[in-house]
């Protein structure tokens, strides 16, 4: 997912410098040494923010390791001279069928029924007819007081003879949504399949 990633079966993903790729390697020692370059590259320094940011990543990594999830990602940045965060996570499932139209209206009316989500619709994604859904989690996972609402935008993408790729962004911030939602359909965008 770095740069021009390969997170899945030779589908390649142009991922936003901003955004910081989590080691989800499965070898342990692999896993820590990519995470000590990363915290590195970030310049944290100080110990105590260290192991606390070392110990999130590693949280993370265990969270999704044995699912779908392919890479995640995330970004602490400054929008309009406030800081602002997201995370940006792929993940894959079999596909039905080899016509990426019905796929797409498939997977948008399952997201309907389920009725999860804020809005569904069936969309493009440069060159990719995707399903653009939105949702909004109240007081986050844990849904503990003082716990922000969590504003997630999920797009599928059919990858014809694949998979489904689903890419999804989460951000605290609802008046952030918009920027994130343009950064999650411009990675859809991106897609396609490498050929060896």
């Amino acid at each position: 997912m770095t740069g021009t990633g390969a997170p899945a079966q030779g589908i390649v993903l142009d991922i936003p410098p901003d955004f910081h790729e989590v080691p989800l390697d499965l070898a342990v020692e692999d896993r820590v040494a990519a995470r000590i370059a990363l915290l590195d590259r970030l310049g944290l320094t100080e110990s105590a923010r260290r192991e606390g940011f070392a110990l999130f990543l590693e949280a993370v990594s265990r969270a999704v390791g044995d699912g779908p999830v392919v890479a995640t990602s995330f970004c602490a940045v400054q929008l309009g001279g406030r800081p602002s965060t997201a995370t940006l996570t792929v993940a894959t499932q079999t596909g039905v069928g080899t016509d990426p139209l019905v796929s797409v209206y498939g997977v948008a009316e399952t997201l309907i029924r389920r009725g999860a989500y804020r809005s569904v619709r069936v969309d493009r994604a440069g060159p990719h007819p995707v399903v653009l859904a939105t949702s909004q989690v109240r007081g986050g996972a844990s849904a503990e007081a003082g716990s922000p609402d969590l504003h997630e935008v999920t797009v599928v993408v059919p990858v014809p003879g694949l998979a489904l790729l689903t890419l999804l962004t989460i951000t605290c911030t609802a008046a952030d949504l918009a920027t994130y939602t343009d950064v999650v359909r411009a990675v859809a965008a991106s897609l396609r399949v490498a050929s060896d």
